[in-house]
């Protein structure tokens, strides 16, 4: 089973595979999969059922709950990284401006 530290640490390292910059993106995986090792599991523990094996769980959540649970806190981490990109351009347009 994994804690929700390690549920969320799991998240941003999946969140920097997006990355423009290879070696990031690699090492993100890489790091991920450490990650999973070090819990002793396997994406298929996490993504999917295989072989009749029991879902693995948090809190007695199923891998189901799990997974749903990681959608949404990728989706509200995707939209506050996207929030504060929205501010972070605004306020370099509102310095570009502010000498005309």
């Amino acid at each position: 089973m994994m804690d929700s530290k390690t549920i969320d640490r799991l998240l941003k390292l999946l969140a920097l595979t997006t990355s423009e910059a290879d070696g990031e993106a690699l090492n993100a995986i890489r790091m991920a999969n450490a990650l999973l090792k070090k819990n002793n599991l396997q994406w298929a523990d996490i993504l999917a059922v295989k072989g009749g094996k029991a879902p693995v769980g948090v809190a007695g959540q199923s891998s189901y709950e799990v997974w749903q649970d990681l959608v949404r806190r990728a989706q509200a981490q995707q939209s506050a990284a996207a929030a504060q990109q929205q501010r972070a351009a605004k306020q370099a347009r509102d310095w570009g401006s502010f000498g005309q």
